[in-house]
């Protein structure tokens, strides 16, 4: 959801900002290309979710190998892990 940035957001309800992405008062209807999220940020939160949900196939198995998470996290040169949005 996008709303302008003319609009404080302690002074409208989520479901004012809701429509505000789809049709702002007194504009025409919105395309949705100009207020939906792009393609490789809807494949981003995919991959993440894809990768928290491999992650919980692990719970409560204390011997289970982690999984590959496909990109979703990096480990640097000092062996830290970091997610890699």
């Amino acid at each position: 959801m996008y709303c302008q940035r003319s609009v404080h957001p302690s002074q409208v309800t989520v479901d004012e900002v809701r429509q505000m992405s789809f049709k702002v008062p007194g504009k025409e209807f919105r395309h949705p290309t100009s207020w939906m999220p792009t393609y490789t940020a809807i494949e981003t939160l995919n991959e993440l979710l894809n990768c928290q949900i491999e992650y919980l196939f692990t719970d409560w198995d204390h011997a289970a190998d982690l999984p590959m998470f496909r990109g979703c996290l990096v480990m640097d040169e000092h062996g830290e892990i970091s997610y890699d949005f």
